[in-house]
């Protein structure tokens, strides 16, 4: 049997994980180099629990930070106007998140619905470093209250993102232990991988959408060829080719929102993310290992805070010679960044014989010839269908896998050994406590549960709900359920970047 999956050559789309071939994380678990994986997420979020963080504490500590590498206090408005955490009591929307300029030269805001965790205190710091090219260039005439470009914006907030995430950085502000300051090569390695999947992949295609756009506005294109050449420029940068054949009619670059929806330049995304290495680079100590960050001082921000006091009164190139010392794109701080993942990917592909790039004759793979995931992941397992699962109280006499800590009897999903059901009209719940020792029973084993007009009324009070304790014979519990991503079985080696 042959898999439609050539060792070299052109690989369809949706083999990368998402609709556009973009983003290739989906196969991160699959495919990472090595079992080893950090807890620092883990321990973060523990830690913000312990200590009794809320959201806007991530952002007080991202604000001591911009403070204590020489950045100014921000106006006391800031705090009383911004919003960082979801308000339910009005409407808002969430996404995108935002640095919010007012205009007024002191009004400046964050937008954001940030929960507590690694993600959103990274997204603290970047958001903080937007707030504060604001806050900086706010003296210019209103004609240059913006950053120089939006690359070079997006590129100084993926810098402080990337810092707020150091793990000597972490440790000071007591958010980890010790334990992480002797960082595994192992999972040094692992976390390139996964960024290099998720961000480096997708820069191909900033070049593609650009190139077929201006050819299209310059009339390049022949009439009836649109088509064509969309999937001519996606081969020739990044090896891929439509999932079935396509209609040369149709207009294919139009799913892409990059494409339909953005209008401006999409090679804007990668020239921000060549930039923030070039950033990261110039404001580290000289010995830094790049891929493991540093700690920033007020020293090595003068110029970055000078730059940004210039808002869009200089170029980007001018912005950039002034924060780096060169008025060019240098690649170089990229490629050192990820030093560490190109090296393992050298001698792994050595060993492995692995076959790069993808101007090969299209041979198939056979199914002796499929490269095995470098986890232990069993592919096919498969995802439960609706009809395949049930929830407590209801129905499993069908072989339904129970779940939310109950088990099938034979009939209906129970609460397992030693939790309390709680019924609330239709909905069962297995809950750790009884509820009715917490200040909501009537007295007679059940609880009063309702929603009562502060106002007499005629309506009779609802009926007590029960609570039960779960038996305690030995009834065994269903296995435990697992959402695993379905099987993607793909013949171009398990590493994904060639």
């Amino acid at each position: 049997t042959s898999f439609n999956v050539p060792p070299s050559g052109i690989c369809f789309v949706p083999s990368g994980g998402s609709i556009d071939g973009g983003d290739w994380s989906a196969h991160y678990e699959q495919t990472k180099p090595y079992d080893d994986e950090s807890t620092l997420p883990e321990d973060m979020l523990f830690s913000f629990h312990t200590q009794n963080y809320t959201t806007k504490q991530m952002f007080v500590k991202a604000y001591r930070y911009f403070k204590s590498i020489g950045f100014p206090s921000l106006p006391k408005t800031f705090w009383t106007n911004s919003h960082f955490a979801r308000v339910w009591s009005r409407d808002m929307i969430c996404n995108p998140p935002a640095a919010l300029d007012m205009r007024d030269g002191m009004d400046f805001r964050v937008k954001a619905c940030a929960q507590l965790g690694m993600p959103d205190f990274e997204l603290a710091h970047s958001l903080m470093a937007q707030v504060y090219y604001q806050y900086l260039y706010r003296q210019q005439p209103l004609l240059f209250r913006e950053p120089a470009s939006s690359s070079v914006s997006e590129a100084i907030a993926n810098v402080f993102a990337h810092l707020s995430t150091n793990p000597h950085y972490l440790y000071s502000q007591k958010l980890v232990n010790s334990s992480h300051l002797d960082i595994k090569d192992s999972l040094i390695i692992n976390r390139l991988y996964k960024e290099a999947l998720e961000n480096f992949a997708k820069l191909p295609f900033d070049i593609v959408a650009d190139e077929w756009r201006y050819e299209q506005f310059e009339g390049k294109i022949p009439p009836g060829k649109i088509n064509d050449r969309w999937w001519e420029l996606r081969t020739k940068y990044e090896g891929v080719r439509a999932p079935q054949p396509y209609n040369s009619s149709n207009v294919d670059a139009l799913m892409h929102s990059a494409i339909s929806q953005v209008h401006s330049p999409a090679t804007r995304g990668l020239i921000s993310y060549v930039v923030q290495f070039q950033i990261l680079k110039a404001m580290c100590p000289p010995e830094t290992v790049l891929s493991e960050g540093c700690i920033l001082s007020e020293d090595t921000t003068e110029k970055l805070r000078e730059t940004m006091m210039k808002g869009s009164s200089i170029t980007w190139l001018k912005a950039l010679e002034l924060i780096t010392g060169k008025a060019e794109l240098d690649p170089t701080p990229l490629l050192e960044y990820f030093e560490p993942l190109a090296d393992w990917l050298r001698n792994t592909n050595e060993i492995d014989q692995t076959i790069l790039g993808w101007d090969g004759d299209g041979t198939l793979f056979t199914a002796e010839e499929i490269p095995k995931p470098r986890t232990g992941m069993d592919g096919g397992s498969g995802i439960l269908s609706e009809d395949r699962v049930a929830f407590p109280g209801g129905v499993c006499a069908n072989g339904q896998e129970c779940l939310l800590d109950s088990h099938c009897n034979g009939t209906i999903c129970v609460c397992n050994e030693g939790l309390f059901t709680l019924e609330l009209g239709s909905t069962v719940n297995c809950v750790p406590g009884n509820p009715a020792d917490s200040g909501f029973g009537d007295g007679k084993g059940g609880l009063v549960i309702g929603l009562f007009s502060s106002e007499t009324t005629s309506h009779p009070e609802p009926e007590p709900t029960t609570t039960t304790k779960a038996p305690t014979t030995s009834a065994k519990s269903a296995a435990p359920f697992f959402f695993t991503a379905s099987s993607i079985i793909i013949g171009i080696t398990v590493y994904l970047l060639h």
